[in-house]
């Protein structure tokens, strides 16, 4: 499968699945191309392929990402917090809020910037 990006930078796979051009529904098995008028397979990818408007317009406007460091840190404040259970202790769990403050003063933003 080849590789592209929509005008936001984000990587599209080339192949009918994002073709603007597949025609499919909920209640058929396969796709159809509406420009050749047949059969394609998902992964398959011809001249006529032209990126649909949904994936054109995909952005992580309305989303943020949270960078893998922020997301190690929160794993290894959990498992600290079971293994001490584990070994009897009264431990009460920190809050998200608590995780990403402590850790925002340590390293900065918990987002990726894109």
């Amino acid at each position: 499968m080849r590789i592209t990006g929509n005008r936001h930078g984000m990587r599209i796979g080339k192949c009918c699945a994002s073709c603007r051009f597949k025609e499919s529904t909920r209640l058929q098995l396969t796709r159809h191309c509406t420009r050749l008028n047949k059969e394609v397979d998902p992964l398959g990818v011809c001249e006529c392929w032209k990126m649909s408007r949904q994936l054109r317009k995909l952005s992580f406007t309305l989303g943020k990402v949270k960078s893998r460091e922020y997301l190690m840190h929160l794993v290894d404040v959990r498992v600290k917090e079971s293994e001490l259970k584990g070994q009897g202790e009264q431990v009460t769990p920190k809050t998200i809020v608590e995780i990403r403050a402590e850790f925002e003063q340590e390293h900065g933003s918990i987002y990726i910037n894109i």
